[in-house]
Parts: C-alpha cells; sequence; structure tokens
C-alpha cells in the first residue's frame, strides 16, 4: 500500500470475514490479500469520497464506499 501512496496506520480487528484497519484516518476492511491494483483503486476512491468514513474491500470486483450513516455506494 505503501508504494501506492497510502499508510496503513494501525490493525483494529481481525476475524473469519476478514481485517479491518485504519488507512489515512478511515476504517478500510480488507479480506485476504490486497493487490496492487486494490491499493491503487482505493487511493482514487478515497480521493473521490473525502468525507467517506468506511471503505469495504473484501470483494476484489469492488469497493464499496460507506458513509457514517451507514449508507453507500459502490466504486
Amino acid at each position: 500500500m505503501r508504494e501506492n501512496g497510502l499508510e496503513m496506520e494501525g490493525l483494529e480487528e481481525a476475524g473469519a470475514a476478514g481485517f479491518e484497519a485504519t488507512v489515512e484516518g478511515r476504517r478500510v476492511v480488507f479480506s485476504g490479500e490486497v493487490t496492487a491494483e486494490q491499493a491503487r483503486a482505493l487511493r482514487e476512491v478515497m480521493g473521490r469520497h473525502p468525507g467517506t468514513s468506511v471503505l469495504d474491500l473484501r470483494s476484489r470486483e469492488r469497493i464499496v464506499v460507506a458513509s457514517g450513516a451507514g449508507g453507500g455506494t459502490e466504486g
């Protein structure tokens, strides 16, 4: 992730569904290995949605963006 311009600040929680980490001050949910393509896409999605509090990368095909209110869009 660092090579793609993102800094993971800390691992918050790990479980069967994946792990949660703080990236650039936001909660990001991962599952399995994070590819370079996912890291680049995450950086772009974070830039397009600056007020987003949660980003979910548990699916390799998409990134789910959710506001603090629980609503969200996919990117």
